[in-house]
């Protein structure tokens, strides 16, 4: 067997592994957050473990969502401007916001930059002006503020 039919056969091998583990939820499918229970820290659907993303809605605005995995919330997206634009996002792991988080401006530029460790904000933190303007550099360590650069 020549390398070429190898690697189509390798290119189509892959291409149904990653069909096959597709998420059968298309993005447009959602539930709203107050149709689920919450049982020992699992989000449920009809007493079946919830995989997807829930939304709360208040006057046609989703002003929340939350990706669950799992029955457990792997990231959200949260409180957006009355405009519809994301006011702020950041994943979220054992029930603490840890990994990158971003803050935006109503106009949509980013506000603040920054990553969180276990709820706690850490290492790098850049803020800036509605016009994208870097103002400040902040450096913390698990929660405490070691530096400011302006």
């Amino acid at each position: 067997m020549s390398n070429y039919q190898l690697l189509n056969i390798f290119y189509k091998v892959n291409f149904l592994l990653i069909f096959l583990s597709c998420d059968t939820n298309s993005p447009s499918e959602y539930s709203l957050c107050k149709d689920l229970t919450e049982k020992d820290n699992v989000y449920l659907l009809d007493n079946n473990i919830y995989n997807g993303v829930c939304k709360i809605i208040d006057t046609d605005i989703t002003i929340n969502e939350k990706f669950i995995k799992e029955g457990k919330i792997y990231a959200e997206k949260g409180y957006y401007f009355p405009s519809g634009n994301i006011k702020y996002e950041g994943k979220i792991k054992n029930d603490s916001l840890s990994g990158k988080y971003f803050q935006y401006h109503n106009n949509g530029e980013f506000s603040v930059k920054g990553k969180f460790f276990k709820g706690y904000p850490d290492g790098k933190w850049k803020k800036y002006d509605n016009s994208g303007k870097l103002i400040s550099t902040q450096f913390f360590k698990k929660g405490e503020l070691i530096k400011t650069k302006f």
